[in-house]
């Protein structure tokens, strides 16, 4: 006996949302609103505003404003090489943000893994941590003048006394000292973020795990690499993320301590496009390196967001 089966194709039902949940999605984005407001009025009309003004040629001339529509002109000027400092200041930028990243973040990663450790007094070694994120960044500049003064700084006088140097170095005064100097104190001003982020990853590691491969006979760097990095791998990237744009676009550090100089040895993108703006007043030109550097922070972030792809995804 043959038995027939009547297969019968329904379309799939439609998810149709009650009143209570339209009256709850409806009030979810009135409480967003405010923030999506906030954000039109703080970020997205200011860069439309600065990429209008890119388009111009703006400078005072008598007294007033001359304003005159030059389209890409200010784009073809930078990247045509008519600016003898743009691809310079540009290079030394991303050169000032490699450095200092690398450094902060190894050194930030070591005292992370220390402090994460049952040493004696880690609780005042965290608070101390701190000090340099949270100082003004003025303060810090000229705390490291006096560290580095030529004739009466700190450091001079401790090598000076230890024999390891015969005569003062100028080190914001000389190629590559100043490069060096500034680094150095983007460093020590960007690592203690570095140390909080990781340390607090650190923490949530559970014990368990660590003690079990342990037992199992994993080394230290098994340890690190299979069971400490994947738990801390987002907080890396949140770190790496942020001090990128922040080193890319520093300004008072390097405007305090060296101005850009010895020469133009120190001299970045972002002290270029003030000096472009505010001491030669051309407008026009300021806002197409204010641009610049935008889309420069844009590749920035979409590097580290490739580069840790995989990772958020699993996340």
């Amino acid at each position: 006996m043959q038995q027939h089966i009547e297969v019968t194709h329904t379309a799939p039902a439609r998810v149709v949302k009650t009143k209570d949940e339209m009256k709850a999605s409806t009030f979810n984005f009135l409480l967003t609103l405010p923030s999506m407001i906030a954000i039109v009025l703080v970020s997205v009309i200011p860069i439309v505003i600065l990429i209008a003004i890119s388009l111009y040629h703006i400078k005072p001339r008598a007294g007033a404003l001359a304003v005159e529509f030059i389209g890409l002109a200010n784009y073809r000027f930078l990247f045509g090489g008519n600016d003898p400092d743009f691809w310079p200041s540009l290079g030394r930028s991303f050169l000032y943000m490699s450095s200092s990243i690398v450094f902060s973040f190894l050194i930030g990663l070591t005292v992370a893994l220390v402090l994460n450790t049952k040493i004696r007094f880690v609780a005042f070694f965290r608070g101390i941590t701190l000090l340099p994120w949270a100082m003004p960044i003025v303060v810090s500049a000229f705390i490291w003048r006096w560290i580095l003064d030529s004739e009466a700084g700190v450091l001079n006088d401790f090598l000076l006394r230890m024999d390891i140097i015969r005569q003062p170095i100028v080190w914001l005064g000389t190629n590559p000292w100043a490069m060096i100097s500034v680094i150095a104190a983007d460093v020590w001003i960007r690592t203690p973020l570095i140390i909080i982020a990781l340390l607090a990853a650190l923490q949530t590691i559970p014990e368990d795990y660590i003690e079990a491969a342990m037992i199992d006979g994993a080394s230290v760097v098994q340890r690190f690499r299979y069971i400490v990095m994947p738990f801390i791998l987002p907080s890396v990237y949140f770190v790496l993320l942020v001090s990128s744009i922040f080193a890319f676009r520093t300004f008072a550090l390097g405007f305090l301590l060296t101005g850009g100089g010895p020469g133009h040895d120190t001299y970045l993108l972002v002290l270029h496009m003030y000096d472009t703006t505010y001491k030669f007043f051309e407008v026009g030109r300021g806002a197409a390196l204010s641009m610049t550097m935008f889309f420069a922070v844009v590749l920035i972030t979409v590097f580290w967001s490739l580069t840790f792809r995989s990772t958020l995804k699993e996340r």
